[in-house]
């Protein structure tokens, strides 16, 4: 489930959830144009029970789509400019003795490599300011209530819903299933249309990753 909360979307992967379906949707709303649109997850709260595995595909998966090197890769974008290059080094800075993938940048040539912090601590930055870029905190939970609390503690009390859960005030719109509203379309050219996750407003320059369709809805 990912909830747009005003630049800090957070995701929730709970231990019952499809891993291959989630990581494939979880990295194509973070990764697209690197992770610079407004709804991108900005950080995951998992299941501890799942944390391991879903790290491990999280790897994987990034590997796959992006090589070794995914400076090298036609499906990566770039930063927009150096100042904000240097704003998500500074963020990697803080957090050296997390990051589980990448976590290379490139200043001049506004690359920041696809980067995964695992469990990094609560007063980073990166968990406090909008990272718009691609970077992937992943926090550990025990499980659905302490994730809403975690999110109640910096938006504001939830609501149910018919069993599902909302944050109330601040949640523009909340996804469950899919890591972009379900109600607009990628363009045509995007091979990631299956994935109920899209954006018909990405600028030209974004990049789908290159293998999304291979999820399952």
């Amino acid at each position: 489930m990912t909830l747009e909360l005003g630049g800090k979307s957070p995701a929730y992967v709970d231990k019952s959830a499809n891993l291959d379906v989630t990581v494939n949707r979880l990295l194509f709303g973070k990764f697209s144009n690197v992770g610079q649109t407004c709804v991108a997850p900005d950080y995951v709260l998992v299941d501890s029970a799942v944390k391991p595995a879903l790290v491990d595909k999280l790897r994987e998966t990034i590997k796959a789509w992006y090589g070794a090197d995914a400076s090298k890769s036609g499906d990566y974008s770039r930063i927009i400019h150096e100042r904000h290059t240097r704003r998500l080094a500074a963020y990697l800075d803080e957090v050296r003795g997390h990051i589980v993938l990448g976590g290379g940048v490139d200043v001049p040539n506004r690359y920041v490599e696809p980067t995964l912090v695992v469990d990094p601590p609560r007063g980073a930055r990166l968990l406090h300011e909008e990272i718009f870029g691609p970077i992937l905190p992943i926090l550990t939970v025990s499980g659905p209530d302490e994730a809403v609390q975690y999110i109640r503690s910096r938006y504001g009390e939830p609501r149910r819903t018919n069993g599902r859960w909302h944050p109330r005030p601040s949640a523009h719109r909340a996804c469950v299933n899919s890591s972009r509203p379900s109600s607009l379309t990628a363009p045509s050219r995007w091979p990631c249309t299956s994935l109920r996750a899209t954006s018909a407003s990405c600028a030209t320059s974004s990049r789908a990753p290159p293998r999304a369709a291979s999820a399952s809805t």
